[in-house]
């Protein structure tokens, strides 16, 4: 099986290089935040309908200026309604309003101190004519008339001087504003640039894991083929042992099954085993068929479950007689779950040997009768049992006279 060999990926390298990739993509979501921000609050100063309007304001306080004088000097003369003066002296109270905290001289290239102390004088006029000045007050307004006529043409050249002053400021101003702008769109650009090559980074990487995976699956792909050829041919070689295995068991002398921990399931009765119970098929068989007596077949079941192994147990079995063997058993685990492996084999022979070699041993071979290895293991016996359950035991002997005659006739 053909495959490419990949060098192994430490957890802690592995870990550095996604902390990197999420510090990246955290790094190019904030400034592209931060740029929209930018963009967002430049364009809304931009669309300001007031924006760089200090000039024109500085030109209408001018214009009105003249115009609030010709209006005193049209008063004096009569010419002019005292009405008419308040309208002018309020609209010159309007447009100095909007200068009074403006900072109109902040980007002159040094101090004109000269200069503001006109604009305030000036907003400071008219903010106390404008208090002064009441509708339907003819005396007053005149009174008005004659202070605007002597302050106000001291001020027109000044405020000339302002108005120059404005102009410098606001030009310095519109070219700091530029240079901001422009420093933004470098900085905009360097950006876009960043988030160009932090996107590439990201496409690189998504294509590097793409051929990754696509290679990680294609070896998965050819290691699952082998995996199933190797399961299939181990299935075979399972099937073929488990076939071979059925008839070593079929073929063994001994009696040979395979059931569940609690009997309820039979897995494997090998022939000798079934024809010896006479059971038509394997799902027939249980302990209680094996044993010839059912409280011998739970006390081995219990031993058996205790211990996990049981060697020698010499019972009776059932059959078409009932006959000696010798019984042992094994808990194992089968398909997963535990069962009992149970083999036997029958010792009625040796049993039966057992029993003339005990009859030869204790009986007289010419009467029959217990001889004194008999007596004295009977005796034996006897006084154990007195002894241990406190009981009296009487021996009795009897003397016969002539029982040599009786003994030899019969």
């Amino acid at each position: 099986m053909s495959s490419i060999a990949t060098p192994p990926v430490s957890p802690s390298r592995h870990r550095l290089k996604l902390s990197a990739l999420i510090t990246l993509v955290l790094a190019m979501a904030l400034v592209t935040l931060g740029s929209l921000w930018l963009v967002q609050e430049q364009a809304r100063q931009l669309a300001l309908p007031t924006l760089h309007n200090e000039l024109w304001q500085a030109y209408q306080i001018d214009n009105e200026m003249n115009h609030l004088l010709d209006a005193a000097h049209s008063l004096r003369k009569g010419e002019l309604d005292s009405d008419d003066l308040v309208v002018r002296i309020q609209v010159l109270r309007s447009l100095t309003q909007s200068l009074e905290r403006h900072h109109l001289f902040d980007f002159l290239p040094e101090s004109q101190s000269i200069t503001q102390g006109t604009l305030d004088q000036i907003i400071g006029l008219s903010r106390d004519w404008d208090a002064r000045a009441r509708w339907g007050d003819p005396q007053g307004v005149r009174q008005l008339a004659e202070e605007i006529h002597q302050r106000l043409p001291q001020l027109l050249k000044p405020m000339h001087e302002v108005m120059v002053a404005s102009k410098i400021s606001l030009a310095n101003k519109i070219d700091a504003k530029r240079q901001l702008l422009h420093r933004c769109f470098i900085g905009l650009g360097w950006t876009l640039l960043g988030l160009l090559l932090g996107g590439a980074l990201l496409v690189s990487r998504l294509v590097s894991d793409y051929r990754k995976a696509r290679t990680l699956s294609h070896n998965l792909a050819e290691l699952n083929q082998h995996l199933e050829q190797r399961v299939s041919e181990r299935t075979a070689e399972l099937s073929e042992g488990q076939a071979l295995l059925r008839q070593i068991l079929d073929a063994s002398p001994s009696d040979v099954a395979l059931i569940s921990d609690d009997g309820k399931q039979v897995h494997f009765v090998n022939q000798r085993l079934r024809q010896r119970l006479e059971l038509d098929a394997s799902s027939d068989f249980s302990l209680s068929r094996l044993f010839s007596n059912a409280r011998e077949a739970l006390h081995f079941s219990e031993a058996l479950q205790a211990r996990q192994r049981l060697d020698g147990w010499e019972t009776q079995l059932a059959g078409a007689e009932p006959y000696w063997g010798v019984v042992s058993g094994r808990v194992l685990e089968y398909h997963g779950r535990p069962a009992l492996l149970i083999w036997s084999y029958d010792i009625s022979l040796r049993k039966q040997m057992e029993q003339e070699l005990l009859v030869l041993a204790t009986t007289d071979a010419l009467t029959g009768l217990n001889n004194r290895h008999a007596f004295l293991q009977r005796a034996g016996e006897l006084f154990k049992s007195a002894e241990r359950f406190d009981q009296p035991c009487t021996l009795l002997m009897l003397d016969i006279d002539h029982f040599k005659a009786i003994n030899d006739n019969h």
